[in-house]
C-alpha cells in the first residue's frame, strides 16, 4: 500500500504543484472570499485540501480563526495551513462554522469517511462548501491524482447520507459547487 501512496502523491505534486503554485483562475477562490467575508456567522472556517493557501490567507483577515490542511509539504510552511490527512481531521467537534473542500474530494480515498470527518468538525446548522469537477455521470479520464469522480446528483446523494441538507447545487464553468448545511435546517 505505501508504494501505491507513494506513487498517488508523486502524481497529485506533478498535476498541481509543479512551479508556481497560485492559481491560475482566481474566480473560484474569489466568489467564496467575497460570499464568505465579514459574515458574523462564519468566523471559523476550515479549507481541506488548501493548495497554497490562498483562501486561508486571504480569510483570516475577516474571520477569527481559519485553517487549512494540505498533504503537500511544500505548501504546509505557512500559518494556519498545516501537513494532514483529511481523512482525520485534527481537529475538535462542533469547532468550524464553515468548511471548504474545493477540488479535494476527489482526491480522497474514501470521500465518505471524509464527509464524516467534516461533519464532526462543522457546528449544528454548519456550512460545507464542495467544488468539484464536472463529470456527468461520474465519468472523467486523464487525472491521475483523482481517486473518485462523481456526478453532481451522486455528490448530492453522498452528502445527504452523511447528513448534510442541500441548499444549492450550481454548475460554474467546468465544475459544479454544493451549498449544504450540517444535520436538519
Amino acid at each position: 500500500m505505501p508504494d501505491f501512496l507513494d506513487k498517488w502523491k508523486q502524481n497529485l505534486h506533478a498535476e498541481y504543484y509543479e512551479g508556481d503554485s497560485i492559481p491560475v483562475d482566481l474566480e473560484p477562490y474569489d466568489s467564496i472570499i467575497n460570499e464568505l467575508k465579514d459574515k458574523e456567522e462564519y468566523t471559523r472556517i476550515l479549507d481541506i485540501g488548501c493548495g497554497n493557501g490562498y483562501l486561508v490567507e486571504t480569510l483570516n483577515h475577516s474571520a477569527n480563526i481559519v485553517y487549512g490542511i494540505t498533504i503537500c509539504e511544500k505548501e504546509g510552511n505557512r500559518d494556519n495551513v498545516y501537513v494532514h490527512d483529511m481523512h482525520d481531521l485534527p481537529f475538535v467537534d462542533n469547532m468550524f462554522d464553515v468548511v471548504i473542500a474545493q477540488h479535494s474530494l476527489e482526491h480522497a480515498l474514501s470521500p465518505v469517511l471524509v464527509l464524516r470527518e467534516i461533519n464532526r468538525v462543522l457546528v449544528p446548522n454548519g456550512l460545507l462548501i464542495v467544488d468539484t469537477p464536472v463529470t456527468p455521470g461520474g465519468v472523467e479520464g486523464g487525472n491521475k491524482a483523482h481517486f473518485y469522480t462523481f456526478s453532481c446528483d451522486q455528490y448530492i446523494d453522498m452528502l445527504k447520507k452523511n447528513g448534510f441538507i442541500i441548499n444549492k447545487a450550481e454548475y460554474i464553468k467546468d465544475y459544479f459547487r454544493i451549498h449544504a448545511y450540517k444535520g436538519d435546517r
